[in-house]
């Protein structure tokens, strides 16, 4: 549906604080809420390298073909976080969840005040990390929050 309007010059300013007042009383702010669809909810004693591959066999993704997003509750940041990239930008992680460790990267997140002995609940995707000839798993982090 669409709709046109006119206005005056000035009475912009007047329609536009109508039209806000208006959408206040009529929204009640969940429609403002962003909501983050998930493939699965895991614990990290379910991470490995063959869950990687067998990820890899849902390529190519894309438009249409999102990569798999995965929930982890409740992980301890198990190390220091460290800020790293230019500018400090990313935040590097070392989560743990039942004594099951597993490293974590967040692109941009370096602002975010995160500490040793925090409980968070992580999205991710799961990738593989080689990194002088040896290979380990690594959550690439895309949502953050702290464990209720």
């Amino acid at each position: 549906m669409a709709a046109g309007i006119s206005l005056k010059a000035d009475q912009i300013g007047l329609w536009r604080e109508a039209m806000q007042q208006h959408a206040l009383k009529q929204l009640d702010g969940k429609q403002f809420q962003r909501v983050v669809r998930l493939d699965a909810e895991v614990k990290t004693s379910h991470l490995n390298l063959g869950l990687v591959d067998e990820l890899k066999k849902l390529e190519p993704c894309g438009i249409g073909n999102s990569r798999p997003l995965l929930l982890a509750r409740k992980v301890e940041v198990a190390a220091e976080p460290k800020r790293v990239g230019a500018n400090a930008h990313h935040l590097k992680l070392w989560l743990r969840q039942d004594g099951v460790p597993v490293d974590a990267i967040a692109f941009g997140k370096g602002a975010m005040p995160v500490s040793k002995g925090q409980q968070l609940d992580v999205v991710f995707e799961l990738e593989c990390n080689e990194y002088q000839g040896q290979k380990k798993i690594q959550m690439n982090i895309r949502e953050i929050a702290r464990a209720e």
